[in-house]
């Protein structure tokens, strides 16, 4: 029978099966797996340097971190404070200004008065001239006769003084 002839042959293929991967074995084991080993050791050992190192950074970024929110924390309270008080100088500024504004309204208002008064009176003054002098004119037109100096404006002037004291 042809099909047992092959189990004859299948022993030989066992020895070199056997051979081949015994050879195999020898060579990874000698050569290939160290080298593996070592590469798989030195990238452990530099995983772990740069865990190290991250791990590192990151404590010393937190504490930066902190270092920072403290600064900043002061720089907005020196700055509120800054504002604070820049506010109260500038309602002081403003509370002055007004003051000074106010003074020299009243000084103003002041001198209008007594110019007011002033030209007032100038005016009162000129008035009574003419007054006087229109009646003069009309008593001595219409009557025909010089009334006495001084007499009409004395009468005018009675009668603006009667006018301040009622008034």
């Amino acid at each position: 029978m042809p099909q047992l002839e092959q189990i004859s042959s299948f022993a030989g293929q066992i020895f070199w099966l056997f051979v081949c991967f015994g050879v195999i074995y020898f060579f990874l084991s000698k050569f290939a797996v160290p080298k593996l080993s070592g590469v798989i050791e030195s990238r452990e050992g530099t995983i772990s340097s740069n865990v190290q190192t991250a791990h590192n950074s990151s404590e010393e970024a937190k504490t930066v971190r902190a270092e920072l929110e403290f600064k900043i924390a002061n720089a907005r309270q020196k700055a509120l404070e800054r504002t604070s008080q820049s506010a109260k100088a500038s309602a002081s500024l403003y509370s002055q200004g007004i003051a000074e504004s106010d003074e020299e309204l009243k000084k103003y208002i002041e001198s209008t008065e007594k110019e007011i008064s002033l030209k007032s009176k100038e005016a009162e003054k000129e008035v009574s001239e003419n007054i006087s002098g229109f009646v003069e004119a009309l008593v001595l037109k219409l009557a025909g006769t010089k009334l006495e100096d001084g007499s009409v404006a004395k009468k005018v002037a009675a009668k603006a003084n009667l006018k301040k004291i009622v008034g």
